[in-house]
């Protein structure tokens, strides 16, 4: 019996081995971070990357200097675009490091949007403003200044057309 035992203990670390090589052989690639999640952190990096260019184009449109903030979406865009490369190169890990980059650069950028928008608006209602109230003085003055040359003009028209009064001769 111990011979058989002392046999079984010879072969056992060739077994042992043999096992762990199999299981690694035969078990699918085990990521520390699955494709999912990183599907998952990729999917929220091009939706901050869609909701910042939305709000950027809008404070765009309303006439809102918006350079600095399209320069920080063209980095994010890198970022997720690198992020997807390791995505389908399965780096998983750098997939994921690279989407949370890309949030981290985009967090901000909606709220500086909004506010740029809102000082564009407020700048166009404040040149809406004194352009209404200046056309307004200007069309009062040109009144008021039309009022005294129709006066001027008046006056010289009935005092030429009385001194064309026929005078009367004595017989």
């Amino acid at each position: 019996m111990t011979l058989l035992f002392c046999r079984f203990l010879g072969r056992l670390p060739l077994a042992l081995c043999l096992a762990i090589l199999l299981s690694f052989a035969l078990s699918p690639h085990v990521h520390a971070i699955d494709s999912d999640e990183a599907l998952l952190k990729i999917d929220a990096a091009e939706d901050g990357l869609r909701q910042a260019f939305v709000s950027v184009s809008v404070a765009s449109e309303g006439g809102a200097d918006v350079a600095s903030l399209v320069s920080r979406l063209n980095s994010a865009g890198v970022l997720l675009s690198e992020a997807r490369a390791s995505f389908s190169a399965m780096d998983y890990d750098n997939a994921i490091a690279l989407s949370s980059q890309c949030l981290d650069s985009l967090s901000g950028i909606v709220g500086e949007a909004v506010d740029l928008k809102i000082q564009s608006d407020a700048e166009l209602s404040s040149r809406l403003f004194w352009s209404i109230t200046f056309a307004s003085i200007g069309l009062s003055i040109l009144f008021v200044a039309s009022l005294f040359i129709w006066r001027f003009m008046r006056n010289r028209y009935f005092r030429g057309v009385l001194d064309l009064r026929p005078e009367a001769v004595s017989p």
